[in-house]
């Protein structure tokens, strides 16, 4: 008996609704917990349409609508005010829902409750004054003076959730894209994926306007990129902040189902790579002076780069290792890289067993491993994310010291320098790759005792052949 099938199977049905019967839509039905009906303005249920007609084809749509639902919750458990414009664009998107189906008695008076809730923000003085001249003159237009009480007192985002609300649509300016793209990603905003594309979505705005994305023309982005490029700014950088950009307007289209194409896709940046500077790598002599300074210490920050210089691994894969990931009980001790809570990792390549030889065995080794990670120092303080940017300036500095030299190479071109040194020993191009996250081995062999062992030996031999 397929125990799991049947599982997934009782747990849609638990979820499914179809209120008028046969060959009408399916929706994805839930009790909302106690704690978390205030957000909902006190109904019972979720209820979010599958779009299809047949309980069979809806199983897919109502186990995705259930994972989102409790990412949701689980975001509003975190977060208890939750985002005001998360809230109005829900409000829109259940209210589309029953109107399918003519069942709007499920949900009365969503779009006055909402612009009730954000009137509550005001200042106290300023609501009172608003209600009480509303009271004694009955041609007093209370919408009209809430709405600019609104826009003069409280934040953008909350104006832009009232006008979403009452306009019965979805439509959002760029700047409104990044609370709702964080919560679907399942971001903090102090992570750093985050804090990049909002500056990349506002240097955008400071010199296009803030507009809806369907509204900026191609000339228009093609005179931002000029002007970027003309402040200095690289063309690798222009071209991060245009894919940020386009990934975070995606998304959230795709999403909340904004059928308005954009036009910041497929752009050309003028002389695209010419400008790119290749990183050097640490020469032999300058690795040796790092081992003998490295060896020995009880330095966090020496530990960092212990890892970094014979794992090859990128700085922020180091920084969020947890002491699970380290097996040294092993034949061939190894680190078993893969994304967790508080660390994402760059492609799904870069899921892969590194073997620890050298200093990252003696850092592994010297580390206390029965807390839950091995660089704490580094957690920010809502203990989401770890301080990447923070992290990076120390290891540099450090570098710079202890070889000396002011124009010592980042700690980033270890990974680099990694490739050179196995290229080297003759190590073939699968295994180096595979080493450093960029190409996972299709071997059968992936992640075994075997696997590991190649690994480690061509790693070892660079200790002596490289250096």
């Amino acid at each position: 008996m397929n125990t799991s099938h049947l599982e997934i199977i009782n747990m849609s049905v638990r979820y499914v609704w179809q209120p008028k019967g046969n060959n009408t839509t399916v929706y994805y039905r839930k009790r909302i917990p106690e704690d978390l009906r205030r957000h909902y303005n006190n109904r019972d249920y979720k209820v979010v349409s599958t779009k299809v007609k047949n309980k069979q084809a809806a199983l897919a749509p109502i186990l995705k609508i259930n994972s989102a639902v409790e990412q949701e919750w689980q975001n509003l458990r975190a977060n208890p005010d939750g985002s005001i414009l998360k809230r109005a664009i829900t409000y829109l998107e259940e209210e589309a829902s029953y109107d399918v189906e003519n069942h709007q008695e499920f949900y009365p008076g969503a779009k006055r409750e909402h612009f009730e809730s954000v009137a509550n923000k005001l200042p106290y003085e300023v609501y009172i004054n608003i209600q009480q001249l509303s009271m004694n003159n009955p041609d007093y237009d209370r919408h009209s003076a809430l709405m600019t009480a609104i826009k003069y007192h409280l934040d953008p985002h909350e104006y832009r959730s009232i006008e979403i609300t009452l306009k019965g649509k979805i439509e959002l300016y760029a700047s409104d894209y990044i609370d709702p793209y964080a919560e679907l990603k399942g971001l903090s905003h102090d992570s750093k994926q985050i804090k990049d594309a909002k500056r990349a979505i506002a240097q955008m705005t400071e010199f296009l306007g803030n507009r809806m994305p369907h509204e900026y023309k191609r000339t228009d982005i093609n005179k931002f990129i000029l002007a970027k490029l003309n402040t200095g700014a690289s063309t690798g950088t222009v071209k991060k902040y245009l894919s940020l950009i386009n990934a975070v307007f995606n998304k959230v289209n795709n999403e909340y189902e904004i059928d308005c194409p954009h036009r910041f896709s497929k752009l050309d940046i003028p002389n695209y790579g010419d400008d790119c500077k290749e990183r050097p790598d640490f020469r032999p002599e300058q690795l040796n002076t790092l081992r003998g300074n490295l060896s020995g210490s009880t330095n966090m920050t020496d530990h960092l780069i212990m890892f970094a210089l014979d794992t090859g691994m990128r700085g922020g894969e180091v920084l969020g290792l947890a002491s699970e990931d380290i097996h040294l009980n092993k034949e061939y001790p190894y680190i078993r890289l893969h994304q967790n809570t508080l660390r994402r990792l760059k492609t799904k390549n870069s899921t892969r067993m590194i073997p620890l030889i050298g200093l990252a065995l003696e850092a592994a080794q010297s580390l206390d491993l029965t807390q839950e990670w091995l660089f704490p120092h580094y957690l920010s303080k809502d203990k989401k994310s770890f301080k990447h940017t923070n992290a990076s300036n120390v290891i540099n500095k450090r570098i710079k010291k202890l070889l000396d030299d002011p124009k010592a190479p980042t700690a980033y071109s270890f990974r680099h320098t990694m490739q050179t040194r196995l290229r080297n020993v003759e190590c073939p191009a699968d295994i180096r790759e595979e080493i450093c996250g960029w190409k996972s081995s299709i071997s059968k062999n992936y992640g075994s005792p075997t696997d590991i062992k190649i690994k480690a030996n061509y790693i070892r031999e660079t200790l002596t052949n490289y250096c």
